[in-house]
């Protein structure tokens, strides 16, 4: 099921990627193994790349869920860590509209 999540994230279909955004990041907020599973197939790299997304609802919504993953275990932070995430985090705090930084910090 994560999986089928994650492939539509990374779909051309724009208008999925809030929807998919949030049921992740809600996933995620549940359980550790989710986001574990998420980790698994990639789908913390989906939701990254949607960081830069034009659409500020999207980047809401990864900021969001990329902020449950941080609030999980020390394993989970070091893979976000690991990808490079933080500088990207940064840049919304430092750049983006105020609801985009409340879920960046």
């Amino acid at each position: 099921m994560i999986k089928k999540f994650i492939d539509c994230a990374n779909s051309n279909h724009i208008s999925y990627h809030v929807p998919i955004t949030r049921i992740l990041g809600n996933l995620a907020t549940s359980s550790d193994f989710i986001a574990e599973m998420m980790i698994k197939y990639d789908g913390i790299k989906s939701i990254s790349n949607l960081l830069s997304n034009d659409k500020s609802n999207v980047r809401k919504e990864a900021a969001w869920t990329l902020s449950n993953i941080a609030a999980g275990t020390s394993s989970q932070v070091k893979y976000l860590i690991e990808l490079n995430i933080y500088p990207k985090v940064f840049e919304l705090i430092k750049e983006d509209c105020i609801e985009i930084k409340k879920e960046c910090s």
